[in-house]
């Protein structure tokens, strides 16, 4: 049964090499190609057929989960090393912590290093004459130098932190510039002191500077209430300051017309009077609207600056020229001219008057035209909702004259 299978298989394999053959003869290359390659590359054994790799047994499992550990603690030490070896540089190059430990320190190993360099380290170099150790030396007197110093300015940076505490205390804002006063450095040197104290946590997580403000705030909630107050305070001032100003201004007022009043009262013609009068009631009332609407004390700039004061200056004038009792051509011509400008005077201080309501006359107006329109526009709806037309309106007028 073998052999005839093997003679077969001879016969088979005999009869595909010669097909493959032929096609490259016949030119069929491409497909000779693929079953050249097919046949020498391709598995004999099918897929179904084919034996699986023999699994592992319960040792060598465990050998390789062994081999497997031990893969990982050799990488958990690498990496526990690397990370030592990185902390141990960040601690080099990082600044010393600000404490009085360090900055005693500091002190003592710079002022031994110094010394060390300065007795011992710099004269045995120089009578060695070599130029490296003479650097050496050098060097070690500036690094100490570098040493003692630091320390020596932590120590003070410590005492003002300490002082910067004890002033502000409970508060939760201080000004920054009352806390330079107070610790004897300028404000920009105590700015820098508290913002190294607030990221190292003196004053906890939410403290922080407004420069705008020039204050140290231990939260917002304290910035929000600082505020709220200044904004306060300022208004009171502005309050303050305006009742003020409308005081001076109303004793102003109140001087001027004491001095028309008795300007008036050295004049004794009755027709001057008369005018004197008119003027002094008219600035009156321009005094009253200044002060029931503040707004409007830019409106009489001019009037009080130049109009009202020499207004004053010729009615005084005109009092001296009358007080002289001569009757001179050049007095009474003067005079007269003065008698004839307080007519122009009285007309422009009823102008000034009437320009200073000529806003609240505008106001009026369409005051009057809205409340017209609401009115008319209610009236319609009222109709409206009663069933009155424009005709009933229209005949109710009618009927009442019938009735009549």
């Amino acid at each position: 049964m073998d052999n005839r299978n093997n003679r077969n298989n001879g016969t088979s394999e005999f009869f595909s090499w010669f097909i493959i053959a032929l096609l490259f003869a016949g030119g069929g290359w491409p497909i000779a190609l693929f079953l050249l390659f097919r046949k020498l590359f391709s598995s004999d054994v099918p897929r179904e057929q084919r034996r699986e790799a023999p699994s592992l047994t319960k040792e060598q499992e465990l050998k390789q989960q062994q081999e497997e550990l031990e893969k990982m603690k050799k990488k958990l030490q690498q990496k526990e090393t690397t990370q030592k070896a990185k902390q141990a540089v960040r601690s080099i190059l990082q600044s010393p912590k600000e404490n009085n430990s360090s900055s005693w320190l500091l002190m003592i190993a710079g002022a031994l290093i110094m010394a060390g360099a300065v007795f011992w380290g710099i004269p045995t170099a120089i009578e060695a004459g070599a130029a490296y150790s003479i650097g050496t030396a050098v060097a070690s007197l500036f690094g100490g130098g570098c040493m003692l110093a630091s320390g020596i300015l932590m120590r003070r940076a410590l005492q003002r932190y300490s002082a910067y505490l004890a002033i502000i205390g409970p508060n939760e804002a201080v000004e920054i510039e009352t806390l330079a006063k107070k610790v004897g450095v300028k404000p920009k040197q105590a700015e820098r002191d508290l913002q190294k104290m607030i990221e190292k946590g003196y004053f906890g997580k939410s403290a922080y500077i407004n420069k705008e403000l020039g204050y140290i705030f231990m939260s917002s909630r304290a910035d929000e209430e600082l505020t709220r107050a200044r904004a306060a305070a300022m208004e009171k001032t502005r309050e303050t300051s305006k009742k003020e100003a409308v005081k001076q201004s109303a004793e102003a007022y109140d001087q001027i017309l004491d001095k028309i009043k008795a300007v008036n009262d050295r004049i004794p013609d009755p027709e001057m009077t008369e005018k004197i009068n008119q003027i002094e009631s008219i600035t009156r009332e321009i005094f009253r609207a200044v002060e029931q609407a503040p707004e409007k004390r830019g409106k009489i700039d001019r009037f009080m600056s130049y109009f009202l004061p020499t207004t004053l200056k010729l009615l005084e004038s005109y009092a001296n020229l009358e007080k002289t009792n001569i009757d001179g051509k050049n007095i009474n011509q003067s005079m007269r001219s003065i008698e004839i400008a307080m007519d122009t005077v009285v007309d422009g201080f009823r102008h000034q008057l009437d320009e200073l309501y000529k806003s609240d006359a505008v106001s009026i107006e369409t005051e009057i035209d809205v409340l017209t329109k609401m009115i008319n526009r209610e009236t319609v709806t009222t109709r409206q909702e009663f069933g009155l037309g424009g005709q009933a309106v229209q005949t109710a007028p009618q009927q009442k004259s019938q009735k009549d």
